[in-house]
């Protein structure tokens, strides 16, 4: 990602370079690049230096880490030996949503909060979902600001549907009401954009929620939860740079709003929440 704003290397020459490199040593030269953006993304941004050839990272076979599976973050939390109990291994996943680096990062924050001696298993929690969001909250930032509007839109639409599922369902706070079939045909629209965001592992199909699809890891809907909150006070749109289409920024802004009492303290409130049992299942419908 640097690379293509680095002021000496974002050149043809080097990019050329690189590629003629790995092409022609045979297989004496393997690049493992881990980047946040897409090998398409990649191709467009270089494009400018090769408008009529091939694009410089053809190369490239692009393999997206997406979620990991149940099976895989269970062995992985078996190498703590008996650290973690049971329900602690249930609730890495569930706010990970089995992403691995937020996985890597709840484990170490959980273990850490051990090591101090915290004894009640509520309280450990409650900090170690406090360091996760910290953690995360740049990462996804980080994500989020890379990913065109569109993209932004769909995850907009989908958090907003999820929120207010849950609020119906575990009647956590007062009742509000907002035109949920009209963010559903928003979804509807999203279609392309859902897909690439389910191969990430951020969002997951649920026949439970209307609309069909849920955010994945909880963190992902403690983070939006917050945007959302400084995108309703906000005279712009945290959703992109481009303008919303006509109305659309003002049916956000209305669904936001309907949903003010729910989300009005932000992710902290969601955490004490989780934290208290007042929202089980928070990353899955149950």
């Amino acid at each position: 990602d640097l690379l293509l704003y680095h002021p000496v290397l974002n050149c043809a020459e080097f990019f050329g370079s690189l590629r003629s490199l790995a092409s022609r040593s045979r297989g004496a030269l393997a690049l493992v690049i881990a980047s946040r953006r897409s090998l398409a993304s990649l191709n467009k941004d270089t494009q400018q230096f090769s408008r009529t050839g091939s694009p410089y990272f053809n190369f490239f076979a692009e393999i997206v880490l997406g979620m990991l599976p149940n099976e895989y973050v269970t062995e992985l939390l078996r190498r703590a030996g008996d650290r973690f109990t049971a329900e602690d291994r249930r609730f890495i996943k569930e706010v990970t949503g089995g992403h691995p680096y937020l996985v890597q990062v709840v484990a170490s924050a959980l273990w850490e909060v051990y090591e101090e001696g915290e004894g009640d298993s509520s309280r450990r929690r409650q900090h170690t979902r406090q360091s996760l969001y910290d953690e995360a909250a740049q990462m996804l930032g980080d994500v989020w600001r890379l990913w065109p509007s569109e993209t932004r839109r769909a995850l907009t639409a989908v958090a907003l549907v999820h929120i207010n599922a849950l609020e119906e369902r575990e009647k956590l706070l007062e009742k509000h009401k907002f035109d949920v079939q009209q963010l559903v045909r928003e979804i509807d629209d999203f279609d392309p954009e859902l897909r690439s965001l389910e191969k990430q592992g951020f969002v997951a199909q649920d026949e439970a929620i209307p609309g069909g699809w849920r955010v994945r890891p909880q963190v992902l809907l403690w983070w939006l939860v917050d945007e959302l909150v400084r995108m309703a006070r906000s005279e712009t749109t945290f959703i992109g740079e481009d303008p919303l289409k006509p109305g659309r920024k003002r049916q956000l802004d209305r669904a936001i709003r309907a949903v003010g009492g729910a989300i009005k303290e932000g992710a902290a409130m969601f955490i004490k929440a989780a934290v208290e049992g007042a929202v089980e299942g928070m990353s899955g419908m149950r």
